[in-house]
């Protein structure tokens, strides 16, 4: 199986040269701003949407990143942040029954196990703290109720 081409800036330029002789005359007299703008004048490359560039921040975005991100869009858009129209989590350190309850259908839909999930909220994974106090009335620390708060956001649709 032959091993595909390499599509690098020496391609796309010797395919201008080759192709297009006016635009590459033109990008090396300089009137073009970049090399990138002669590849799409010429039809080699298309630039991309902002739609698909906002695509390809989210994928790449961390869990707080993208924590943050929902809360400004809702303030952009005028509606109220997920903290002054939800009930909170934890009261006193123990997590409330909703609160439980959806954690655990968030964790059965992802397969989590404790540990995948401490490391998702950014804890050590031999932490067993949030599992016992789903199990039990055990008390979490601040730290984790916030960090759940924002996993809870994240994972709203799910």
């Amino acid at each position: 199986m032959p091993k595909p081409q390499k599509r690098d800036n020496t391609y796309y330029l010797d395919r201008l040269k080759r192709d297009h002789p006016k635009i590459h005359a033109d990008y090396l007299a300089g009137k073009f701003l970049s090399a990138l703008q002669a590849f799409e004048a010429a039809g080699l490359k298309k630039r991309r949407s902002r739609l698909q560039e906002l695509k390809s921040a989210w994928q790449a975005a961390s869990s707080a990143e993208k924590v943050e991100f929902l809360r400004w869009l809702k303030i952009a858009a005028g509606t109220p942040t997920v903290a002054t129209s939800s009930p909170p989590i934890a009261i006193d350190g123990l997590l409330q029954p909703w609160a439980k309850a959806r954690i655990r259908e968030i964790v059965k839909a992802k397969c989590l196990t404790s540990a995948d999930l401490m490391q998702e909220l950014g804890f050590e994974r031999h932490d067993t703290s949030l599992f016992r106090a789903l199990a039990r009335e055990n008390r979490i620390t601040p730290d984790l109720v916030i960090a759940l708060d924002k996993w809870l956001v994240v994972h709203a649709g799910l």
